[in-house]
């Protein structure tokens, strides 16, 4: 069985809260990830390039907070 409950063996997570997600069953606990904080940065990012004319001359990393949306499958 999976879910939280009292019998349940397994439990299981998803990402990108995808809106099917609480129609599953039992309900897919799934993390949100933050759409408009990534592709503001993303524009940033190409626009300062396109500015600088020149390649990157180092990867970057950027962490985005997620938000954990509980339901019936963790």
């Amino acid at each position: 069985r999976v879910g939280r409950g009292a019998g349940s063996a397994l439990r299981i997570a998803g990402h990108d809260d995808h809106p099917f997600s609480k129609f599953t069953c039992p309900s897919l606990t799934t993390i949100s990830q933050d759409y408009d904080s990534i592709s503001t940065r993303s524009v940033e990012t190409v626009l300062a390039l396109i500015e600088r004319g020149e390649r990157a001359q180092s990867r970057e990393a950027a962490l985005f907070s997620g938000t954990l949306v509980l339901r019936g499958s963790a």
